[in-house]
């Protein structure tokens, strides 16, 4: 057997050995003249006093006396080792000044009721304060305290906020039949000694930021709990470097795994993951696959953004409808996606600066709106919208600066190419389907086109604005037969190296058109 099945019977003996005598108190408040000095090591008199907490440090319950509060912290500072047997009548424990500097066991009885363990910001802390409510685990006054250990009793419900931070804490252990089920706010934040946690099932909430900063290299989840999100800066900058998300989680929320060293996250086969919140991936240089679960309707704002995904695969009956603002840009390894036909929505800038070179939607792909920019200045090669595709527009600076884009057909429902949509990109050929129901050509569409030399305008568009073809190489233009085209805009062939146009009989309107030619 491992380590960890000796555990519970290692801590078994422990909690025998530190058993405190029977009491009826429900408290424990050690102070200075409860201390006994034995060589280096400090050990507490079990004197009980008709509280609810225990709190180690001054009793605020007597009159102020600095100079034994001084001998008493004295004698502190010259300890190593601080043992605390936590007796069964105790419901809460915490600390409120520098004896918990030198705090390196907290071991609650085997017949412990202790409910929860607390913790505030003291950098406001009042030294003079009487109140019950101002203590803590682990104070902001003592960033090195030594406690290394905490074993988690059966009647511990809950982890109070900043419990642990900036604590040397090294082991979390958790009885067998652990019941507790929420850990607050940063209660292991900057804990650096903190490697590895594994969660009990009855584990149903976590405070934002608990493991932000720490030195976690690895979580694990039991498949039945009940965890319903991965909250807000989660592990977010820490070294963890593997996750399996467990069935019962719904949300990953914004940052959880930011700038963390992650290789590998799985899903459970029966993940119930909704959304992956922003920026949940951003700058995890060594992530290179992930497969989204079915599930996953959301995935928001900049969630992947400068990742190190080479692949990025979909389950083959996802439910996915939105990508979000930079989801997946900056992503410098990402070559090819394949976008699942339930997406109805991908936002701006969603894939801007990347490697991508290839995209493809699905036969019965329901997208129906591509925001501004959203593949714009990535390594793009090749893109196919499908046979059924709904999309409607291309939207502005869709495609710009898209060198390596050499062709492209247009899907039959596109009624508007928007400004700046194909601008300075690598464009050869431009395909129309042959029942297009293109309109407009928007302003500076194609400008600076400069590989692109031969355009047919299909009989639907009406108008094509200013510039549109301004810069390119555009030596031929066709009008499609019975062209409906009313208005051509201002420069639309300037700098272009057309030499004959046959204008439509339909037109209205010529703006000021420039080009080496005379036109006929």
């Amino acid at each position: 057997m491992g380590l960890s099945s000796h555990l519970p019977l290692l801590f078994d003996s422990i909690l025998s050995i530190h058993r405190p005598m029977e009491s009826r108190a429900k408290a424990v408040w050690w102070t200075r003249n409860q201390w006994n000095q034995s060589g280096s090591e400090l050990k507490l008199c079990q004197q009980w006093t008709r509280r609810e907490s225990i709190v180690f440090g001054r009793d605020t319950s007597q009159p102020s006396n600095d100079d034994a509060m001084s001998e008493g912290m004295k004698r502190t500072e010259q300890a190593t080792t601080i043992s605390i047997p936590v007796p069964p009548t105790c419901l809460a424990i915490g600390a409120i000044d520098e004896f918990a500097a030198h705090l390196t066991n907290v071991i609650p009885s085997r017949y412990s009721n202790l409910r929860s363990i607390q913790g505030l910001d003291f950098h406001d802390f009042d030294s003079d304060s009487d109140s019950d409510s101002d203590y803590g685990i682990i104070n902001e006054k003592t960033p090195n305290v030594s406690t290394r250990l905490i074993f988690i009793p059966s009647s511990l419900l809950k982890i109070e906020l900043y419990a642990f931070q900036q604590s040397q804490l090294k082991y979390l252990i958790f009885a067998r039949n652990a019941k507790i089920s929420f850990i607050a706010r940063s209660a292991f934040w900057w804990t650096k000694s903190l490697h590895s946690v594994l969660f009990p099932p009855s584990i149903e909430t976590l405070g934002n930021s608990i493991f932000q900063d720490s030195g976690i290299k690895f979580v694990s989840f039991p498949s039945t709990t009940e965890l319903k999100a991965l909250p807000n800066s989660a592990f977010q900058h820490s070294p963890l470097s593997s996750i399996e998300i467990p069935a019962s989680v719904e949300k990953i929320e914004k940052n959880a795994f930011s700038g963390t060293n992650l290789e590998s996250i799985t899903f459970h086969p029966n993940s119930k993951l909704q959304s992956i919140g922003e920026s949940s991936f951003e700058y995890c240089s060594r992530l290179t696959s992930i497969e989204i679960p079915a599930s996953v309707q959301v995935i928001e704002e900049r969630a992947f953004e400068s990742s190190s995904c080479h692949s990025i695969a979909f389950a083959s009956n996802s439910q996915l409808e939105t990508i979000g603002p930079y989801a997946f840009s900056c992503c410098s390894n990402l070559i090819s996606l394949e976008i699942p036909s339930s997406v109805k929505e991908i936002d701006q800038f969603a894939f801007t600066d990347s490697s991508l070179q290839s995209i493809c939607f699905g036969l019965n792909s329901q997208i129906e709106q591509i925001h501004d920019g959203a593949f714009c200045e990535s390594a793009l090669k090749s893109i196919s919208f499908g046979l059924n595709s709904k999309l409607k527009s291309i939207s502005r600076f869709l495609f710009y600066n898209c060198p390596n884009l050499t062709s492209i057909e247009i899907p039959a429902k596109i009624e508007v190419i928007e400004a700046s949509a194909f601008l300075k990109s690598g464009l050869k050929t431009v395909a129309f389907a042959p029942n297009s129901c293109l309109k407009t050509i928007g302003e500076c569409a194609f400008k600076n086109c400069r590989d692109l030399s031969r355009i047919e305008i299909p009989s639907s568009v009406e108008e094509i604005e200013e510039e549109a073809f301004a810069n390119s190489k555009v030596e031929s233009v066709v009008f499609a037969p019975n062209s409906k085209l009313r208005k051509i805009g201002k420069r639309t062939f300037q700098g272009c190296a057309l030499e004959i146009i046959n204008i439509p009989s339909t037109i209205e309107i010529i703006e000021e058109m420039r080009s080496k030619s005379v036109f006929s």
